[in-house]
């Protein structure tokens, strides 16, 4: 509710922040100290978490992202175990062939 804005603030501490933060990553990893520090930090700013809290109101939840095609190049390591280089073209978009590079050490 709009006469709870004045005491956003407040509750904006860093294990708030870490709570968020171990939902948002799920069994991932956990946060770090620097992850929460990084989050953190902007609560510090006068007007910030107002702002915040006006945007997740203003947000239209149920809207369908638009589509988007970016200009797109790949590029993997030739080492890299995760986004294997044979398997560039993978990252495309459907129906498309996007340019990429492959990085190799020398």
């Amino acid at each position: 509710p709009r006469v709870l804005i004045p005491l956003i603030p407040f509750f904006a501490r860093r294990i708030v922040v870490r709570a968020m933060l171990s939902v948002v990553y799920g069994t991932l990893r956990r946060a770090s100290k620097q992850d929460v520090d990084e989050f953190w930090a902007p609560t510090r700013f006068p007007g910030f978490t107002e702002a915040l809290r006006h945007l997740l109101h203003e947000f239209t939840w149920d809207a369908p992202f638009p589509e988007i095609a970016p200009p797109l190049i790949t590029i993997v390591g030739s080492r890299d175990h995760l986004s294997r280089a044979r398997d560039a073209q993978l990252h495309s978009p459907p129906g498309k062939k996007a340019p990429f590079v492959i990085v190799a050490r020398g």
